[in-house]
């Protein structure tokens, strides 16, 4: 699993930080547009779900 899910305080959401990537060997996303960021987030969330690979995150986050 490359990030897995947090609690968004104050709410019953979660959030994927994207953070954790950098934890699983993937370049630091901080510096992407935010456009970019919300994209490699959503993909996340869809990895996670089994709806596309963990290698398209990857790919994104390059």
């Amino acid at each position: 699993m490359i990030a897995a899910a947090s609690p968004l305080k104050g709410t019953d959401l979660d959030f994927h930080p994207l953070a954790d990537l950098a934890k699983s060997g993937l370049p630091d996303p901080s510096g992407l547009p935010k456009t970019v960021m919300v994209l490699l987030e959503g993909l996340v969330r869809l990895s996670q779900s089994g709806t596309t690979a963990e290698e398209n995150i990857g790919a994104l986050a390059r």
